[in-house]
């Protein structure tokens, strides 16, 4: 459907991308071998490609388990990245200050990874409720999200399979009458990937009936994914509590609001939502009827936690056209999409049909609704791979005043301290790679260098 190029191998050295898992949960080498058989995936061969490199543990340690999860993960996004370098992040303890998965802990791991060799891309399937961890907890993710945003790494970030309601819902029925965000895909220095699901009645007039006309749509497309149309799981969408919206989405998210296509609540009506908010997901990818190889059978499943590796998956790919041609690569993507939104709506399959009032257990009364444009159930809708890789081949060259950056960019920023810095960087840097800033002034441990010297390439 999408068009990803399965049978052409990725073979720059510096295209790495990673899966990032928490709890315990590990892979299998022997089911992601035969999965690639099974489903006639080819090897290539190679260090990290065949099989990922391994950083943590990856094994039936005390608390550990056989992850639905890391299968799912590592299965898909080397399927769909063929011949892609892939690191398994594994980090299997929890928070102890937050009793959270271990997000900060991962990224002090990631910061502490070199420029030339961490992972371009990174593909989280992990979020918890935002109202449900402490401030200081966010933030401080917030904060090395940024950092990673400036460095030019892309992280890609489940929004959730709960709906506008989220997690809440599973256990409360009364959890149905507020939104409630989810975090990391809350924080405006990710790429948050919402689910849809195929279906044949993908654009309103499929469903449009009289006494004199019956429409009938042949073509399958995209819509939301809900559990009310048998999607397994709804994809979670909304507006963050805790972070303003950022400037790259500001337009869109006001046209979002104002729309009449499908009308938002009254954000301070009896469902409660911050319509101030950072607005995610940002996009999205088909989350439904995924077949994970579990030892001797073949478990279907559905989730975010799936189109986010395989977004993640079509990134390494566009990443991969450009480091061919000695560009940077993508990095941060959100600038980027929400201008190709604008100029170039071609580049995305927009999502019309749907609405993630559901959870994965029972649906509420309100929620948000899929639209023209970009929506709190989907972003932008999928990538439409054709288009956006004609666009991200264009030679876009690299500012040359990025060695001197910080003291440069903050010079011309407004005030309001490292997020105003970032966003002055960003803005400037919308269309480009953001590469190699997050050398300035960092340590790094001995030990994160070791675990990575098989990457130690040059950026082409």
């Amino acid at each position: 459907f999408y068009g990803i190029p399965l049978k052409k191998p990725i073979r720059h050295p510096r295209n790495v991308i990673s899966v990032a898992e928490f709890l315990g949960q590990y892979y299998n080498p022997k089911d992601l071998e035969s999965f690639f058989r099974l489903m006639g995936v080819r090897s290539w061969g190679g260090e990290g490609r065949t099989q990922p490199l391994v950083l943590g543990p990856n094994g039936a340690l005390a608390g550990s388990v056989l992850g639905g999860e890391a299968q799912l993960d590592i299965q898909y996004i080397m399927a769909m990245a063929a011949n892609v370098t892939t690191l398994f992040w594994s980090v299997p303890n929890i928070e102890l200050g937050s009793t959270q998965e271990p997000f900060l802990e991962w990224l002090m791991q990631v910061a502490d990874s070199g420029d030339s060799h961490t992972p371009l891309v990174h593909s989280v399937s992990y979020a918890d409720d935002e109202k449900s961890m402490p401030s200081w907890f966010k933030k401080r993710v917030n904060e090395e999200l940024m950092k990673l945003a400036l460095r030019g790494i892309s992280v890609l970030v489940a929004s959730g399979d709960d709906g506008a309601s989220g997690t809440p819902t599973r256990d409360d029925p009364g959890a149905c009458r507020s939104a409630n965000p989810m975090f990391p895909a809350s924080s405006p220095w990710v790429t948050a990937v919402g689910g849809t699901q195929m279906a044949k009645a993908s654009t309103p007039v499929c469903r449009y009936t009289s006494n004199d006309v019956i429409v009938t749509c042949q073509e399958e497309g995209e819509v939301a994914c809900t559990i009310a149309k048998g999607g397994g799981i709804t994809s979670g969408g909304g507006f963050s509590t805790d972070f303003p919206a950022p400037w790259y989405q500001r337009d869109a998210v006001g046209e979002y609001l104002r729309q009449r296509d499908s009308p938002v609540p009254n954000p301070d009506g009896e469902w409660k939502f911050n319509a101030s908010g950072r607005g995610y997901p940002d996009i999205s990818g088909v989350a439904s009827n995924y077949l994970v190889l579990m030892g001797d059978h073949l478990d279907p499943t559905s989730g975010t936690s799936a189109s986010t590796p395989l977004v993640a998956a079509m990134v390494a790919q566009l990443n991969e056209l450009r480091l061919q041609r000695n560009q940077p690569p993508l990095g941060f993507l959100n600038p980027l999409l929400y201008k190709l939104a604008a100029r170039h709506p071609e580049a995305f399959n927009d999502v019309v049909m749907g609405d993630n009032h559901c959870g994965v257990s029972i649906c509420c009364d309100i929620g948000f609704g899929a639209v023209r444009g970009w929506d709190a159930v989907t972003g932008w809708g999928s990538l439409n791979f054709g288009e956006m890789t004609k666009l991200v081949e264009q030679a876009i060259p690299a500012p040359t005043s990025f060695e001197s950056a910080p003291g440069a960019w903050a010079a011309s920023a407004p005030a309001g301290g490292s997020a105003a810095v970032a966003g002055a960087i960003l803005a400037g840097a919308a269309l480009v790679g953001v590469a190699g800033l997050g050398a300035w002034g960092r340590t790094r441990r001995a030990a994160g260098r070791a675990a990575l010297d098989p990457l130690r390439v040059p950026l082409g």
